[in-house]
């Protein structure tokens, strides 16, 4: 039988072949279930809220499990006008299964009922909202949650987490600017685009960081009008996103959003009106499982840095933390090759020092939790 790490590096190169779209993880699910068989669980259930998979290995003990979660989807690559594993979901799904041959070839060294959760549509913040929908983890009822994610310009198999809000509270808008087409010989003195680039000083007016907070603003896409010169556009969509540091920072933001909103259409004459179309809460980390993170590092002689903010960016991890203790950390990847970029790619020596940390770090939760 392959060691863990040659099972994880074989279940890595599969798994980069076919990046798959959230939603669309078929052909990933496919592969997952014929690499999870092999290492014999003793319950196996597909389709989990889309494409997910649940994998739980029980032990001899009636506690409830400790669940590792990890990613499926890929992301679009603009650059190569395809689906891309951009982010790393390949080495984390890879990594998973390297701790489930570990643990399948040690069996008689942890008792407790552990399982991984591979789940589908984070990139769209919808794959957790859905499990948690499906009902499968209020039937199987998680100890805690356990996930991590690869982080470029760290050094390789560095730690980085922090207590409480680990990552931002996201919220993506999609914003309807409406007015009286005319006929473009008779343009107005305000155009819909004038009203974007009004709420947009307003938005980065708002923006704001120090050592230990942060809101920021990010325009993601303008639509309107068509290629029709002689008639003036009369609906704009303008689609942005917008991050804090804790939910209620964010929230009072909003206020002052809502508040620009209503200004800019009172300031042009525009109905103006917008829906929410992704939000990824935080991960909050609980502490006592914290406290568990930063000695295993400290036992396994892996540098620990304790962040003084959250992250940026969203993971909808946030959903089940919300339910269940959780704790979520970054393993660095010791390449400058950003996330989401073609330059992007995952170390294979990550794998390796990604399923060290996590054994280490259940089996520290066998003995104290």
């Amino acid at each position: 039988m392959k060691t863990p790490y040659e099972f994880a590096l074989h279940a890595y190169y599969l798994l980069h072949q076919i990046p798959e779209a959230s939603g669309n993880e078929k052909k990933t699910a496919s592969t997952l279930l014929q690499l999870i068989e092999e290492l014999k669980p003793d319950i196996l259930l597909s389709q989990v809220g889309g494409n997910g998979i649940l994998a739980l290995w029980k032990g001899n003990s009636s506690l409830n499990p400790i669940i590792l979660r990890c990613e499926m989807d890929a992301v679009y690559s603009l650059e190569e006008e395809k689906y891309l594993h951009l982010c790393g979901h390949d080495g984390h799904m890879a990594t998973m299964l390297g701790v489930a041959c570990y643990f399948r070839s040690n069996s008689t060294t942890f008792k407790r009922p552990w399982g991984i959760l591979f789940q589908p549509s984070e990139e769209n913040g919808k794959g957790a909202q859905l499990i948690i929908q499906s009902g499968i983890l209020e039937q199987y009822k998680p100890h805690c949650m356990i996930g991590f994610h690869n982080i470029p310009e760290y050094p390789l198999g560095q730690i980085i987490s922090k207590p409480n809000y680990f990552s931002a509270t996201v919220k993506s808008f999609s914003i309807q600017l409406n007015c009286f087409a005319t006929h473009a010989s008779q343009s107005p003195k305000q155009t819909l685009l004038d009203a974007i680039f009004y709420l947009h000083e307003g938005l980065k007016g708002l923006c704001y960081e120090d050592n230990f907070n942060f809101f920021n603003y990010t325009p993601i896409c303008i639509e309107m009008g068509s290629l029709h010169y002689g008639v003036v556009p009369s609906k704009a969509f303008y689609h942005i996103t917008l991050r804090g540091s804790s939910p209620e920072l964010l929230e009072n933001k909003l206020n002052a959003f809502y508040g620009l909103l209503q200004s800019a259409s009172n300031s042009f004459g525009f109905h103006i009106n917008y829906e929410v179309v992704e939000y990824f809460p935080p991960i909050s980390n609980d502490l006592s499982l914290y406290r568990l993170l930063k000695e295993t590092a400290k036992e396994m002689n892996y540098q620990f840095i304790e962040s003084h903010k959250p992250f940026p960016w969203g993971e909808d991890m946030g959903y089940f933390a919300q339910y269940f203790p959780t704790c979520f950390f970054c393993l660095g990847s010791g390449t400058d090759k950003s996330l989401h970029t073609k330059e992007f790619y995952y170390p294979e020596l990550l794998l390796h020092k990604g399923i060290i940390f996590l054994v280490s770090l259940i089996k520290k939760m066998e003995k104290e939790l």
